[in-house]
C-alpha cells in the first residue's frame, strides 16, 4: 500500500469529520435553551348552583353533579382568555415582564398547557419558555387567579340562585294568601259547610225528602197492596183474612171449637141414634150453629172495616206521596244551584292545595339549597406550587452534541468513501480466488487463478463451506432436553410436537381449545392441529397456574409476545443444563428437522406433514425426499406421530 493514498484518506476524514462537527456543534449550542415549570392542581368543579327542579312532592334537592366534563371545562377555564387576561395585568402591575409580543394575553396562552392526569382530578399547569425565573412566577399567578375566579364565580351564582328561590317563595306565599281569601268569601256568600255534600244543609234537606219520598212510595205501594186484598175478600164474604185481627172474632171461634170437640168425643162414645135423642148434644148442636151464624155476620163485618181501613190508609199514603213529590220538585233547582257552586268550591280548594304544595316545596328547596351550599362549592387545592428550573426542558446539549459528532464521524466516512469512488481503485498485479469447494466437489486440487486484468499482489478468498443439514438429536439427547421446566420445556415439546418458532411465538390462548384437544393455527400454513399429550397438561398446567395471562402464551414480564431469538435463547438454556454436547448447536431448526426425520423415517406420506408441521420450503423438502428413501408409505392414522422421549412427561 503506497503512503500517498492513505494520505489522501486521513486529509479528506479529518477536513470533512472537522467541518461537520464545527457546523453541527455549533448549531447545537447556539439554540436558546428553553425551560420548564410544572404546578399540580387538584380541581373539584361543581356546576353552577341552580334551582331544584319541582317534581310533584317535596324532596331534597340534590348538589350539583362532579362529572368529567365539568372537570374538563375547568381546565379549560385555566387557560383561556379571559383569566389570562387578568393575570397579565396583574403581573405587569407587580413587576416587569419579557416581552410577549404585540399579543401579551396570546403569547401566554401559547407558552401555558393544561394536562390532566388520567383518572383523577389533579391537572399539570405547565409553562414553557427561556425567562426560567418568569414561569414559575406566570404559573403561580394563574393558580392564583383561577382559585380567585372559581370562588368568585360560585358566590355569585349562587346568590343569584338563593335570590330566585327567595322570590318564588314570596311570589306563592302571596298567591297562597289571596286565593284562601277568595276562598273563604266564596264559601261564606253560598253557605258552604264542608266540600262533603252531606254536611251541607240544602243538599243535606234534599237527601232527606229523597229518603222520606222512597218510604212514602214504598207505603203507598203496600196500601194499594192491602185495599186490593180487603176488597177481594169482601167480595168473597170472608171478611177479616184472621181472627188475631178481630178479638170478638176470635172468642166465638174459640168457643164453637169447644163445642165441636164435646160432639166429637160424644160422637165417639155414643152412636148418631143416641145423640139425636139426647138434650144436651141437640142443645149442643144448636149453640154451634148459632155461634156459625153469629161468626159469618162478624167475619161480613170485619171485611167490610178492613175495607174501610185500607181506604184511609191509601188516600193518606197518596196524599203523602204527592206532598213529597212537590217538595222535591221545588228543592232540586236549589240543589242543582248549590252542586254547580259546590263544584266550584272544590276546583277553588284543588287549585289552593296546588298553590299551597308549590309554596311548601318551595320553601324545602330553600332550605336544602342554603344547607348544601358547602357541599356544591367547587375546591381548588394547589398540590404543589411551580419553582424556578434548575436545567433547561430542550435542548438536551450533551446527547445533541454526541449525536453531532456521531453524524460529524459518519459523513467523514462517507466523504472517504466518496473520494475513492471519484479517485477509482488503484492498480494491481493480480488476483487469486481459491474455492474450498472445488476440490471436493470436482476432483481439482489447487489454486484457480483467475483472470489476470489486476496488478496487485496475488491474494487469495477464502469462501466458506456449504453447511450441511441440521443436527439430529437422539433418543436419550430428546429425553434430557425436555426435563427442563417452566417455558423452556413448552418451548422444546412444542417444538417436537410440529409448530414451528413463528407459530408458537404468535399462539394466542383464543386458538387454544382444552376442552375438544386442538390448536387453531393461523397464519400461511394455517391449520387444526391436534392436542395431544405431553404439550395438552404443559398448556393446561399453565393455564391453571396464571388464569390471568396475556393473550399470548408465551410472553415476557411486560405482556410482549416473545420472539424468535427469545424462543432459540429457551432452547439453549434448556441444551446447555441438560448437559448436552455442543449445546450452541441445538436451536429451534434443530428440534423441528428432528421431529420431521422421526416422522418420515416412519413411511409418512409428504402429503401428510402439512397436516402435523405445516408448510415445508420447497429446498428442505427436497433434501427430506432423501431421507424418506424407498420405505413403504403409511396412511396418516398409522403413523405414530408422539417421540418416544416425550411419553410420559409429566406436566409440573
Amino acid at each position: 500500500m503506497s503512503a500517498r493514498p492513505s494520505r489522501r484518506r486521513a486529509l479528506v476524514f479529518t477536513g470533512a469529520f472537522l467541518a461537520a462537527a464545527a457546523a453541527s456543534l455549533i448549531f447545537t449550542f447556539s439554540r436558546p435553551a428553553e425551560y420548564r415549570a410544572a404546578a399540580r392542581l387538584h380541581i373539584v368543579p361543581t356546576t353552577a348552583p341552580t334551582i331544584p327542579a319541582f317534581e310533584g312532592m317535596a324532596g331534597s334537592p340534590q348538589p350539583a353533579p362532579r362529572d368529567a366534563s365539568s372537570f374538563l371545562t375547568e381546565v379549560q377555564v385555566l387557560t383561556s382568555r379571559p383569566l389570562l387576561g387578568d393575570v397579565v395585568q396583574g403581573l405587569r402591575d407587580s413587576g416587569p415582564m419579557p416581552d410577549l409580543g404585540a399579543d401579551p394575553v396570546a403569547g401566554v396562552q401559547r407558552m401555558l398547557n393544561a394536562d390532566p392526569v388520567a383518572g383523577t382530578q389533579v391537572v399539570v399547569l405547565s409553562a414553557e419558555g427561556t425567562d426560567r425565573l418568569f414561569l414559575p412566577r406566570l404559573i403561580n399567578a394563574v393558580t392564583d387567579a383561577y382559585g380567585r375566579h372559581v370562588t368568585d364565580s360560585y358566590r355569585i351564582n349562587a346568590v343569584d340562585a338563593a335570590s330566585a328561590l327567595v322570590d318564588e317563595e314570596k311570589s306563592l306565599a302571596m298567591d297562597v294568601g289571596v286565593k284562601q281569601g277568595l276562598l273563604e268569601a266564596y264559601r261564606k256568600r253560598y253557605d258552604i259547610i264542608s266540600l262533603e255534600r252531606n254536611e251541607n244543609q240544602v243538599l243535606a234537606r234534599l237527601n232527606g225528602l229523597n229518603n222520606a219520598y222512597n218510604e212514602a212510595n214504598a207505603k203507598f205501594a203496600a196500601a194499594a197492596g192491602q185495599l186490593e186484598a180487603a176488597r177481594k175478600g169482601a167480595a168473597a164474604g170472608e171478611g177479616a183474612a184472621s181472627a188475631k185481627d178481630d178479638p170478638t172474632l176470635a172468642d166465638l171461634e174459640q168457643r164453637a171449637s169447644k163445642i165441636r170437640e164435646q160432639l166429637q168425643e160424644l160422637q165417639r162414645k155414643y152412636t148418631p141414634a143416641y145423640l139425636d135423642l139426647d138434650a144436651d148434644a141437640t142443645a149442643a148442636h144448636a149453640r154451634l150453629a148459632d155461634l156459625d151464624r153469629q161468626i159469618a155476620a162478624r167475619r161480613v163485618s170485619s171485611g167490610q172495616s178492613s175495607v174501610s181501613k185500607a181506604q184511609e190508609a191509601y188516600a193518606s199514603t197518596k196524599a203523602a206521596v204527592y206532598q213529597l213529590g212537590r217538595e222535591i220538585a221545588d228543592s232540586q233547582q236549589d240543589a242543582q244551584d248549590f252542586a254547580t257552586h259546590l263544584g266550584a268550591y272544590k276546583a277553588m280548594q284543588q287549585d289552593l292545595d296546588h298553590v299551597e304544595a308549590l309554596h311548601r316545596n318551595a320553601l324545602d328547596r330553600l332550605t336544602q339549597f342554603e344547607a348544601t351550599m358547602r357541599q356544591r362549592a367547587p375546591q381548588v387545592e394547589l398540590l404543589e406550587a411551580a419553582a424556578a428550573p434548575r436545567v433547561p426542558s430542550r435542548p438536551d446539549y450533551q446527547t445533541d452534541a454526541i449525536v453531532s459528532v456521531a453524524g460529524s464521524l459518519a459523513f467523514a466516512l462517507f466523504a472517504v468513501l466518496l473520494g475513492e469512488f471519484i479517485a477509482g481503485p488503484a492498480p494491481s498485479q493480480g488476483l487469486t480466488v481459491r474455492h474450498t469447494w472445488i476440490p471436493s466437489a470436482l476432483g481439482l486440487a489447487g489454486p484457480v487463478p483467475s483472470e489476470p486484468a489486476l496488478t496487485r499482489a496475488t491474494a487469495f478468498v477464502e469462501l466458506p463451506a456449504p453447511e450441511g443439514p441440521p443436527r439430529e438429536l437422539a433418543n436419550a439427547e430428546v429425553a434430557s432436553l425436555v426435563a427442563a421446566g417452566d417455558d423452556a420445556r413448552l418451548v422444546c415439546v412444542a417444538l417436537l410436537m410440529g409448530l414451528t418458532a413463528e407459530e408458537l411465538a404468535s399462539l394466542r390462548w383464543d386458538a387454544v381449545d382444552l376442552g375438544g384437544n386442538v390448536i387453531r393455527v393461523a397464519g400461511s400454513a394455517a391449520r387444526s392441529f391436534a392436542l395431544d399429550e405431553p404439550l395438552r397438561g404443559l398448556i393446561a398446567a399453565r393455564r391453571g397456574a396464571r388464569p390471568g395471562e396475556a393473550a399470548t402464551l408465551l410472553h415476557d414480564a411486560s405482556g410482549a409476545p416473545l420472539g424468535g431469538d427469545e424462543l432459540a435463547r429457551l432452547v439453549v438454556y434448556a441444551a446447555y443444563d441438560a448437559g448436552l454436547e455442543r449445546p450452541h448447536e441445538i436451536t429451534p431448526a434443530v428440534l423441528r428437522h428432528t421431529y420431521l426425520t422421526f416422522l418420515l423415517r416412519q413411511g409418512m406420506r409428504m402429503s401428510d406433514i402439512g397436516r402435523i408441521a405445516g408448510s415445508i420450503p420447497h429446498a428442505d423438502l427436497v433434501a427430506y425426499t432423501q431421507i424418506a428413501g424407498s420405505s413403504v408409505r403409511l396412511p396418516f392414522e398409522k403413523i405414530e406421530r408422539i417421540l418416544p422421549a416425550l411419553r410420559g412427561i409429566a406436566a409440573v
